[in-house]
């Protein structure tokens, strides 16, 4: 069986955990990024939604606590929650900063709600936030038992009720159905999941990519996507950052930088390289894009040779910079760099001419900078192309820090109070 667990409004769960007094109250967290980043379900009751401007939230919901973002608490959090879980399971997947998959055997928990309830109880004794744990034959359907167990519950789904679920889920609520492909499949009159197990696998396969068959078997309770315990290698890696909207071209440029540069320090961290980077800065333009008005500027970088070095990765989008600087106006809100084709370093080829063996230079470089990053902090050494965001970044978390008296490291859990 495999079990998924997931954390209830992670982010503001956190705060709370350290501001006590805020339990039970509407609280939103993205201060300093201008919009919303994630909200509790008060919260959600009144009408928040992720991406909504902090000023209208202060100007129409007054009651609203709003906080910054602390994003090495959550870390701490999440730590903390797989230490947990790998002395009591063999193979645990970190699938995100909120979620976990669990490969479960009958020695490692029984499969009844009551050991399931138990264990749920001793992980938030523990750790002092609230999970929600869904238990199944497969990641898609734990991950689908989970959801209809929020907030803050528990379900097992065994094969005799795996066809009451599907027929009770529509289509898009299913994990990793995209957008596009519910709009596609409602027209085919493909409505709810059970709907889609019905469908023969040669129809599926003539009109979709095969994510959808996988998942097709996946609902049928054939295992399609196992456990990763961090020992398969890692095929991408993205780092994404929104910050308060700014017409600076300068700063929204050196924001990417430092993303990059984050992104970079992971793959060295990871003992991966890669060639094909994918770029983009996010501006606000009503003509395209999302309901808020956003669209991403794209540039595909194809480097010659495998690299982890952002000096070469910054080299090969040069264009790009020089295109937004040049022509791209306007109020900026993001910017990310998602990497793809990651490989070993042991698997490194030589190119035709040599070029690898300079950027292996410019990695031994960065190598000695990571590690005097590790030793004096995590920004005593960066680009100088980085300094413009790393400044404003640490301006505003000192700022808002003060403002809500944040002590760094993990709090106590919170265990009620006594007169």
């Amino acid at each position: 069986m495999i079990l998924h667990v997931d954390a209830d409004a992670f982010f503001v769960a956190c705060e709370v955990a350290r501001l006590p007094h805020l339990k039970g109250t509407p609280v939103v967290v993205g201060e300093e990024r201008g919009i919303a980043c994630a909200m509790n379900y008060e919260a959600k009751a009144l009408g928040i939604v992720r991406g909504t401007p902090i000023f209208k939230i202060r100007k129409s919901f007054p009651q609203v606590t709003v906080l910054s973002s602390h994003f090495e608490l959550y870390r701490e959090y999440q730590d903390h929650l797989v230490r947990i879980l790998r002395a009591r399971f063999m193979r645990v997947e970190v699938y995100s900063i909120d979620e976990c998959f669990v490969e479960v055997t009958p020695l490692e928990l029984s499969y009844t709600h009551k050991s399931l309830n138990a264990l749920k109880k001793e992980i938030e004794t523990a750790i002092g936030i609230n999970y929600t744990f869904g238990l199944a034959r497969t990641k898609t359907l734990a991950k689908l038992a989970s959801s209809y167990a929020k907030p803050n519950g528990a379900k097992v789904v065994f094969p005799y009720e795996e066809e009451g679920l599907l027929k009770a889920t529509p289509i898009g609520k299913i994990w990793g159905v995209g957008y596009r492909s519910v709009r596609l499949l409602e027209k085919l009159g493909i409505a709810t999941a059970y709907d889609l197990v019905l469908e023969e696998d040669k129809d599926l396969v003539k009109k979709f990519a095969i994510p959808i068959l996988r998942t097709k078997h996946e609902l049928q309770g054939r295992k399609e996507y196992d456990i990763s315990d961090g020992t398969d290698d890692q095929k991408s890696l993205q780092v994404t950052r929104s910050f308060a909207a700014i017409e600076d071209t300068s700063f929204a440029l050196s924001e990417l930088s430092l993303n990059i540069t984050h992104a970079c320090r992971r793959l060295r961290a990871l003992g991966m390289l890669t060639k094909h980077v994918f770029v983009y800065i996010k501006k606000k333009d009503a003509l395209y894009g999302n309901k808020y008005g956003d669209k991403k500027v794209w540039y595909e970088c194809k480097l010659a040779f495998e690299t982890q070095s952002e000096q070469t990765i910054l080299e090969g989008c040069k264009t790009f910079i020089k295109q937004i600087e040049n022509f791209e106006k306007g109020v900026f809100r993001g910017s990310g760099v998602w990497m793809m084709g990651l490989v070993p370093n042991d698997e490194l080829r030589e190119d035709l001419f040599g070029a690898s063996v300079l950027s292996r230079a410019d990695d031994t470089v960065f190598n000695v900078m990571d590690t005097l990053n590790h030793k004096f902090g995590e920004h005593a050494l960066v680009s100088a192309s980085s300094l413009k965001a790393l400044n404003q970044r640490t301006i505003t978390s000192n700022y808002l820090d003060a403002k809500s008296r944040y002590i760094r490291g993990l709090p106590l859990p919170y265990l009620g109070e006594v007169s």
